[in-house]
Formats: C-alpha cells, sequence, structure tokens
C-alpha cells in the first residue's frame, strides 16, 4: 500500500521540491548550493495539500551556501520562505528585509 495521498483530478497537489525550487529562483540560488536538509529526499518529493486549511507537509529547514529554507505555515496555507544565511554579504543590495520580521506561524 503506497502513503502517497489520493489526488482529486482538479487539484494541484505540490511538493517541498517544487516549492522550495520556486523560492531558490527568486534568490538566484538552486540544489546544487545545498548543504544540509533536516529531511531526506524522498520527503521532499512527496505531494500534499498545501492548501488544506491544516498542516499536511512535513516541516522542514534546508541550508545552502546563502540562505535558510524553511516549511511555513500560515491558517493552513503552507509556503517556503527564506532568509539570507549570511545577513552581511547583501549590505548594499535590495532585499526583503520584511521576511526576516515577519511573524511565522498560524
Amino acid at each position: 500500500m503506497s502513503n502517497e495521498p489520493l489526488l482529486p483530478e482538479d487539484h494541484y497537489w505540490p511538493t517541498w521540491r517544487e516549492m522550495i525550487s520556486a523560492e531558490m529562483r527568486s534568490n538566484k540560488d538552486s540544489f546544487c548550493h545545498r548543504e544540509y536538509c533536516t529531511v531526506t529526499d524522498e520527503v521532499l518529493a512527496q505531494k500534499f495539500d498545501a492548501y488544506s486549511c491544516r498542516p499536511s507537509g512535513v516541516p522542514f529547514v534546508l541550508w545552502t551556501t546563502d540562505y535558510v529554507y524553511f516549511s511555513h505555515d500560515y491558517d493552513g496555507m503552507e509556503s517556503v520562505q527564506s532568509v539570507p544565511r549570511h545577513p552581511g554579504k547583501f549590505v548594499g543590495r535590495v532585499f526583503e528585509f520584511h521576511k526576516c520580521a515577519n511573524h511565522l506561524g498560524g
């Protein structure tokens, strides 16, 4: 028996890897710079309902050379957020400092 959820045809079920990749693109980062992740590649590849009004993805933290990526849940909507790993490297560059100041959690 598979642990994969039954997926309705009309609903998009993302994976953490897809969501992390999108956040990485916005930072001009990639998985080839990954240094450590708190979950396995298999967990990152599992589809889940990110919009179910309750957390359903396995929480994670992933470090790359320049960023820290983490799972974020707000009112049951799951997303990937990131912060610079070494903020001093970004001095003089445009950076969304509000990402560091937002309250995290539901």
